[in-house]
This record gives C-alpha cells, sequence and structure tokens, in this order.
C-alpha cells in the first residue's frame, strides 16, 4: 500500500483554533476524490488527575458539539513548542487549581481525519494549591468523581477522551 497522491488543497476555513481544508486525492483505483481535513497542527494534551484517596478531578464544562455539559478530563491545545507534560501540567493548573505527580500515557491522532495529536497523562496525589485560571471562553466547574462514578461514566462512552481514561485505568490496575 502506498500513501495517495494528493492532488489540491484548498483552507475552506481558518481562524486561532480550528482550520478546514479540502484535499482532492488521486484515489489507487485512478479515481479523484474529496476529504475534510479539520484542524490545526496545534496539539492537545489531557490529563485524568487523582487525588491522594483516589478521587477524579474532572472539569465539567458545556461541549457545543454534543450539545451538553460533560466532566471531562483538563486538558487543552498546547502552545507551540510547548512539552507536552508542561502544557498537561498548565492545564490542569489552570482548569482545576491542582497540581501533581505527572506521568506519561501515550498518544494518539484526534481523528482519521486530522493531523492533530493528543498526549494522554495521569497525574497522582494531587492537592489543591490555587484557585482555577480560566481565560474568557472558559466556563468551569470542578468536580471531584469516585472511581465507581468516573468507570461508570467511562463505560457509558459519557467522556471525551476515552483513549486518556483507559490508558489510566490500565495504569492504576483497575
Amino acid at each position: 500500500m502506498k500513501p495517495w497522491k494528493r492532488v489540491s488543497e484548498e483552507v475552506l476555513f481558518q481562524n486561532q483554533y480550528a482550520r478546514l481544508e479540502k484535499r482532492r486525492y488521486l484515489m489507487p483505483g485512478g479515481n479523484e476524490a474529496d476529504y475534510f481535513i479539520h484542524g490545526t497542527e496545534q496539539h492537545v494534551a489531557t490529563v485524568v488527575a487523582l487525588t491522594s484517596d483516589d478521587q477524579f478531578i474532572m472539569a465539567r464544562e458545556y461541549r457545543p458539539g454534543p450539545g451538553v455539559i460533560i466532566d471531562e478530563s483538563p486538558g487543552g491545545l498546547m502552545d507551540e513548542g510547548e512539552d507536552p507534560m508542561v502544557a498537561a501540567e498548565r492545564e490542569l493548573l489552570e482548569e482545576t487549581g491542582y497540581k501533581g505527580e505527572m506521568h506519561f500515557l501515550g498518544r494518539t491522532y484526534i481523528s482519521a481525519y486530522s493531523p492533530k495529536l493528543k498526549y494522554c497523562f495521569i497525574a497522582l496525589n494531587c492537592e489543591k494549591v490555587t484557585e482555577p485560571n480560566h481565560d474568557g471562553n472558559e466556563f468551569i466547574e470542578v468536580v471531584l468523581k469516585s472511581k465507581e462514578e468516573f468507570i461508570a461514566q467511562v463505560e457509558a462512552g459519557e467522556f471525551t477522551d476515552q483513549e486518556n481514561a483507559l490508558w489510566a485505568l490500565r495504569y492504576l490496575g483497575w
């Protein structure tokens, strides 16, 4: 198998946070097809965070894509050139006010139609050290969940960072 030949590309939309490209490819069978690629190469860091008594620290937010309020792993866009672990530590502190012992779990593409990578971490023995510091477009409520509540949420598919949750649960031996 070989990569498809890119015939053309056109940026349909771009701003600070999003980019949408239309790319036309010459397919192995000889026909051409359009694919829509979303996302910039500004990567993401997320962190499953636990207190010393195994309470999961969640960021509760309204998410306009699914149109629901959801409890998620703290995380967000990495600054250009930023080390993924530094970004995860920064996002955890900004969104929740907590710090902890950070461990890298893995990285993955966020979608087959995006160049964006997601770096996943777990933070153990977290302690609240300050108040959250949200930017003007973040409206986050910090929520603590038990192991059972967290696992039930993940099993129900009501979590936007499933790979991070699964890696974290495996790391914890649960």
